[in-house]
């Protein structure tokens, strides 16, 4: 129904698939997921995952997929490398795999779930992989409004550190 509506009214879409670039001001941008040969059963499975950039760092959004995306990214010749994941899917179930995570290298992961989602969200399995990884979790349904600052290693004071966080516009690192 959606797509005939858009077709009704004549709206541009432009689809992005896995190696998309484009650039807005100073900030670049790269689809990581989905291709376009990608056959789905779910729609979550075609979920799109961008990583955008700015003055050297990094931040990888997942719009949902979990697992399968992770893992079809992994298995492409694409590098997933990111100092923050933010996750859309409220990090259900066999997301942040081990594999993902030391194929991404990410500092900070960012989990968006809030009290209006079905389930039990974040999956404690996925709370314990992070935990071992030894990324700082944030989560929105007990941390509020996170922001990512992402920029040059001279603004953060710290060699190799592209990015802040910031949780409810206080520094947090």
């Amino acid at each position: 129904d959606v797509i005939n509506e858009i077709e009704r009214r004549s709206i541009p879409v432009r689809r992005l698939e896995a190696g998309t670039v484009g650039q807005w001001k100073d900030v670049e941008w790269e689809v990581l997921h989905p291709t376009d040969s990608l056959s789905v059963r779910r729609s979550a499975d075609a979920a799109l995952v961008m990583r955008v950039a700015h003055g050297g760092g990094s931040v990888l959004l997942m719009g949902g997929g979990g697992n399968t995306a992770e893992a079809r990214i992994l298995q492409s010749d694409i590098e997933p490398a990111s100092g923050v994941i933010i996750y859309g899917n409220q990090g259900a179930e066999g997301t942040a795999s081990l594999d993902w995570l030391n194929a991404v290298g990410p500092r900070d992961v960012i989990l968006v779930a809030g009290g209006g989602s079905r389930g039990k969200y974040p999956d404690d399995s996925v709370l314990d992989r992070l935990r071992d990884y030894g990324s700082k979790k944030w989560r929105t349904d007990r941390d509020g409004i996170i922001r990512v600052e992402v920029h040059s290693s001279e603004l953060s004071g710290s060699p190799g550190i592209y990015h802040r966080i910031l949780v409810n516009d206080l520094p947090t690192h």
